[in-house]
């Protein structure tokens, strides 16, 4: 009888350390459906349009195993996107303009030589801001970056190369012109 309780026991007691070690909470499940995922490009695109509104912004990435070629090559990409939507914004408004005046070639052949010389490089373009993120199993670095220039200095910029009497010999057309690439940058984000 003894020998019968010690046997129970035992087995009540190596039956009760399994229930234990097996029985005990399970991991909450993981969520299900989709997370947001931030991307420091969108990121950029968004402050462009709601906290730089007097700025015109480019946005660069790449991707190296060497940090400052990352970054020399994101900011590159970046200018590049930005003199992209300065050159885009002067042929619009030239566009619209020689449209409109057709039967004025005096005007178009004017206002495509501004074009040209206002498309040029702008030397006060800034770095707004980078970020860098890091792969340590690629050992690779994607850094992202922010370049911008304020729309003001487009203006001037095209106004100085507009009142130089080689480009433009009628000041009205000097004037319309402005007036064309005032409403063009305001339209851009």
């Amino acid at each position: 009888m003894k020998t019968n309780r010690f046997l129970s026991a035992a087995i009540f007691a190596l039956a009760l350390s399994f229930t234990i070690s097996c029985g005990g909470s399970k991991p909450p499940a993981a969520p299900t459906g989709f997370t947001d995922v931030s991307n420091p490009a969108d990121e950029y695109t968004k402050m462009c349009r709601t906290e730089l509104k007097d700025y015109l912004c480019g946005v660069g990435e790449n991707t190296s195993t060497n940090s400052q070629i990352a970054r020399d090559v994101a900011t590159a990409n970046a200018r590049n996107e930005l003199a992209t939507k300065i050159q885009v914004s002067i042929e619009s408004a030239l566009k619209r303009v020689t449209s409109n005046t057709l039967g004025e070639q005096g005007n178009e052949t004017t206002f495509s030589r501004l074009a040209q010389e206002v498309s040029g490089e702008f030397s006060n373009i800034d770095i707004y801001e980078t970020k860098t993120q890091h792969n340590q199993a690629e050992n690779k670095y994607k850094i992202y970056a922010l370049v911008v220039i304020k729309k003001d200095d487009i203006k001037n910029a095209a106004n100085s190369k507009a009142s130089n009497a080689q480009i433009l010999s009628d000041a009205a057309a000097s004037k319309v012109f402005m007036d064309m690439i005032d409403e063009e940058l305001s339209k851009r984000k």
